[in-house]
């Protein structure tokens, strides 16, 4: 079984290698340079190792089965002398947590030896972590976990979590590649009051996991604040979950990710949590059949999507009308109704979405031929503004030119009296109501009358003092068991001489004793002067509305 192993360049080296009982000793002489020694490999049991001076590992203890304990006593012996722990080339089963970090021990630095052939066989099962790095916030760079393959040994497939961080802040995590285990990496905020911020995962290649990433708020803080993912590449089958955002806020994180989708059951993203202000770019690969997008809560970040094969878009329709997930150049295409209407997106500063049957257009050769607006049901507050609402709650406050709302099929101004036209001066010139068009007066006034038998009492109206406008004019005099109303065209020269009346009709009228109309004339201003006698108080309802000029 030993193979001759030839040392190049070592003058002052003599070696002897003995194997007793499965364990390797390496003996020899070498002078002060402390010349590392790279031997050729030794084959047992199709395990490949690579001796080496400078590691920590020792060989098994006596009813030890795998290779768990003595990988955790040399971690833990580099941890305590605060150096790095580099894992020689080979093949390595382990049915147990490796590392998991307490409060006296918060930094850990494990690299394979090499780039490759690092292989870590995993016997564990339900959610059982390789590596658990938990409650360190405050080291930066304390972590660091670099050039190792994780898989299952057979027998074991999609059982175990590769990496599990729960209040893991600073962790530096390069160059691993994770295949069929349960959960590739699990961010968990699961200690209370724990936060996982600020990791950094690079050239992360994850295969053939039921999740290749969760995230999940347990009892923890729900701030998953500016975690780096650089370069992630999943691979997801049918059944799988290629970023699984269970709940939590994601946030300030960047998202470059390269995903797979082996068949229409397998799912890109599940967006259930809340993720927002986000930068990065996502490009996908669907095989076979689109893979799909799920979820209802909101995964929206600054940058792009795109790739080749298509994908489904199952998200379900919030109720607030905002979208589940978005970015730059994608947003929900929906139908409105059976029709040829598409959605458009509308905009929040740099993130877009579009409400639940919201704002649609249909195409006629290349340019916009219709516009459908449906605004959400929920509230009188939404709609479709022309001018600045200055993002205020409440619409009347801010400068609104045109508001259109809508409660259920029926289109309704602010204020649910139809559709309404105001003027600058916030006047309403004319309303659509009941399914037809009515001309609000441009001016309104009204006046109460104390009661004053026998004497005579004038009142004047404010009208339209503009001698090219004439308007019509009404009034609505009305007290106890007595109302009249008339209604007139006035105009006037405006040259000081008195403006004329013509009646129209007399809407309604209810006489009463004791109370005369004596006169209803147009003064030289234009305004309209009534002149009274009353046994009884009354109010006087005067509008003006102009309706022509010469």
């Amino acid at each position: 079984m030993l193979k001759a192993f030839y040392y190049k360049c070592l003058k002052t080296l003599e070696s002897k290698i003995n194997k007793l009982s499965g364990r390797y000793f390496f003996e020899g002489k070498r002078d002060d340079s402390q010349i590392k020694v790279n031997t050729s490999k030794i084959m047992e049991n199709e395990i490949t190792q690579t001796l080496q001076l400078d590691t920590l590992i020792d060989p098994r203890m006596a009813g030890e089965k795998d290779d768990t304990g003595r990988i955790k006593r040399a971690i833990w012996k580099a941890t305590s002398l605060k150096t790095e722990f580099k894992l020689p080339v080979g093949k390595y089963i382990v049915s147990d947590t490796l590392f998991s970090n307490n409060d006296e021990i918060k930094e850990m630095k494990f690299t394979g030896a090499a780039e490759e052939g690092v292989i870590i066989k995993t016997r564990l099962t339900g959610t059982t972590p390789l590596f658990s790095f938990r409650n360190n916030q405050g080291i930066f760079n304390g972590i660091t976990l670099e050039n190792v393959t994780i898989e299952p040994d057979q027998g074991y497939e999609y059982g175990g979590t590769a990496l599990y961080l729960d209040g893991q802040c600073y962790g530096q995590f390069r160059n691993i590649n994770i295949t069929k285990l349960n959960y590739g990496i699990w961010l968990h905020n699961n200690t209370t009051g724990s936060f996982t911020e600020s990791n950094k995962f690079d050239q992360i290649n994850i295969r053939n996991c039921t999740e290749s990433i969760r995230i999940e708020q347990g009892n923890g803080n729900d701030s998953f604040h500016g975690n780096d993912f650089e370069g992630v590449h999943l691979n997801i089958y049918n059944g799988q979950i290629g970023i699984n955002h269970v709940s939590g806020y994601l946030y300030n994180a960047r998202l470059n990710f390269f995903m797979w989708g082996h068949g229409r059951d397998s799912i890109y993203i599940n967006a259930d949590g809340n993720a927002e202000r986000n930068v990065g770019n996502i490009t996908y690969e669907s095989f076979f059949e689109p893979a799909q997008i799920k979820g209802f809560g909101k995964f929206w970040y600054s940058g792009f999507l795109q790739g080749i094969g298509g994908l489904v878009n199952n998200t379900v329709n919030r109720d607030d009308g905002q979208e589940v997930f978005a970015c730059n150049n994608y947003w929900k295409i929906r139908k409105y109704g059976e029709t040829d209407f598409n959605t458009a997106a509308l905009q929040e500063k740099n993130q877009k979405y579009n409400g639940s049957d919201g704002f649609f257009y249909r195409f006629y050769k290349n340019n916009v031929e219709s516009v459908v607006l449906n605004t959400y049901s929920g509230s009188n507050e939404n709609g479709f503004y022309l001018g600045s609402t200055d993002y205020k709650k409440s619409v009347e406050s801010g400068s609104v030119g045109l508001f259109l709302s809508s409660l259920g099929h029926t289109i309704k101004s602010f204020f649910q009296n139809g559709l309404s036209i105001k003027t600058a001066d916030n006047q309403i010139a004319i309303t659509f109501k009941d399914g037809r068009f009515t001309g609000n007066p441009g001016k309104s006034q009204i006046i109460s009358v104390v009661a004053k038998e026998d004497e005579k009492q004038t009142f004047t109206f404010i009208g339209y003092s503009n001698r090219d406008i004439f308007y019509l004019a009404s009034l609505r005099i009305s007290g106890s068991n007595f109302e009249l109303r008339k209604t007139y065209i006035v105009n006037h020269d405006g040259f000081g001489k008195q403006g004329s009346l013509t009646p129209l009709s007399s809407h309604l009228n209810l006489p009463a004793q004791g109370v005369s109309v004596d006169s209803v004339i147009v003064d030289v201003n234009g305004n309209v002067v009534v002149t009274l006698t009353t046994n009884r108080n009354l109010t006087i309802d005067f509008k003006a509305m102009g309706i022509g000029a010469f």
